[in-house]
């Protein structure tokens, strides 16, 4: 593949900036990339008015994070909710308005397990259209001593409405009822180290497809303030488009109509870059 030029479709801006792919040996982190304000957008479900974005209104973000310790042992927590009570889940709640995906894994963390706790890097998206998304996180605590302020994991004299009580427990031997069995892949895909309805209409809308090969690699970036009234999110995803007999095509595919364009990646440093992410796999995944 390295022979083939790489093109990446574009609005046809005339200040389009040059693109930027996260440094392959740094872990893909929420927060800390500049996010915008966005007014406008290039594609959307038919016949529906943009809606702003409100937490508790119109969406719903949920965090969730997955602990693991040197002797492979897994943080969970043990649910003190009425319909679930007593069964154990990974430390998980909802985004509040005004927070960034940092603050509010942090704080649930806190609330559930008592521990103050970092992220290490996002390990998956999960989302059932645009109005629920989950972000999975691989995290770390912060320390374990309360005289640091980093709090103590909780027992059950703390238990409250948010927990009865928190543990480690061997990865392959968890504690039964689980509140529900998601989380054995997402405690998986932390082990190994480790939206797509949205990027087709889009495509259909400028590309004709039934000769095409789509697919969707997963993440390259995420982008969110949380501020001042800021709850969009902006999900850089890297997609591969192929002919599906691809004879000798050194062009990509015709785009349909005047809003899009194909730009030719040219820089070496930035085509050396999606070529190591598109080889080694190197995104994190879309689940749903």
């Amino acid at each position: 593949r390295g022979a083939q030029p790489l093109y990446g479709l574009a609005p046809p801006l005339t200040d389009w900036p040059r693109p930027t792919v996260p440094d392959a040996s740094q872990p893909i982190r929420a927060g800390r990339g500049d996010a915008q304000p966005i007014s406008s957008y290039d594609s959307g479900p038919a016949g529906e008015t943009p809606a702003q974005v409100r937490l508790r209104k119109n969406v719903c973000y949920v965090v969730l994070a997955v602990f693991l310790n040197e002797q492979d042992e897994v943080l969970l927590i043990q649910e003190a909710k009425k319909e679930c009570r007593g069964s154990w889940y990974l430390p998980a709640g909802r985004m509040e308005p005004r927070e960034t995906i940092v603050e509010a894994l942090q704080r649930e963390v806190k609330e559930e397990a008592g521990l103050q706790c970092e992220p290490l890097t996002l390990l998956s998206v999960e989302e059932r259209g645009p109005s629920w998304i989950r972000f999975v996180f691989l995290a770390r605590p912060t320390g374990m001593a309360p005289v640091d302020g980093s709090g103590i994991l909780k027992t059950p004299k703390e238990a409250d409405a948010e927990s009865l009580q928190a543990g480690w427990y061997p990865r392959t031997s968890l504690p039964t009822p689980l509140r529900a069995h998601d989380i054995l892949h997402l405690i998986e895909l932390a082990a190994q180290g480790g939206i797509k309805m949205a990027v087709l209409r889009l495509l259909q809308e400028c590309l004709t497809l039934h000769h095409l090969a789509v697919e969707t690699k997963g993440l390259l970036g995420l982008q969110h303030l949380g501020k001042d009234q800021t709850d969009g999110i902006c999900l850089n995803v890297l997609v591969t488009v192929a002919f599906r007999n691809p004879g000798i095509q050194n062009e990509p595919p015709k785009v349909r109509g005047e809003n899009f364009f194909w730009w030719k990646v040219v820089e070496e440093d930035l085509q050396s870059q999606l070529l190591q992410r598109l080889q080694e796999s190197s995104v994190v995944p879309i689940n749903r």
